[in-house]
């Protein structure tokens, strides 16, 4: 935390990508202080991009899902 004169209390997380957080934990508990530290802590500090779909494969099926009944 960075404790300044004039404002609330903050806690700040830079990444080697340039990127920054900056979250105020001026009205939290301690408990919450800490969730909130824990989760910047672990962030990738990358941006969320919503999947299109439930799972992402390097090597889509073309004609479609293997089973155990495929004759060849």
């Amino acid at each position: 935390m960075t404790p300044q004169s004039h404002k609330g209390r903050f806690q700040m997380k830079k990444r080697g990508n340039r990127n920054e957080r900056v979250v105020c934990v001026k009205n939290m508990t301690p408990e919450d202080v800490l969730e909130c530290a824990t989760k910047l802590r672990n962030s990738l500090g990358r941006k969320v991009l919503k999947l299109k779909t439930r799972h992402v494969t390097k090597h889509p099926s073309v004609q479609g899902t293997w089973t155990t009944e495929l004759n060849l």
